[in-house]
């Protein structure tokens, strides 16, 4: 399955669960509101298919920033045995 026969809807989800991710921040609250936007356009009406094209670059660009400024849950350092 290509990237364009992915559900904007699924693309939408899972930028949303990245940007939940990140820390409380003015860049955080940012990309909410950008995902926020795109999804009210897409339930508005249904969008031409270069506006489909547009939405899912700009969720392309949030998933981006939010994967390089998620936290990352290291594992525990585990004391040397022996």
């Amino acid at each position: 399955m290509s990237e364009h026969d992915v559900p904007i809807e699924q693309l939408l989800d899972e930028a949303e669960a990245l940007v939940a991710r990140m820390s409380a921040s003015p860049g955080a609250r940012e990309l909410k509101e950008r995902l926020a936007r795109c999804r009210r356009e897409w339930a508005a009406s249904p969008p031409s298919e270069e506006r489909r094209q547009a939405l899912r670059e700009q969720i392309d660009e949030v998933v981006r920033i939010a994967r390089v400024t998620s936290p990352t849950v290291r594992s525990r350092r585990r004391p040397p045995t022996g």
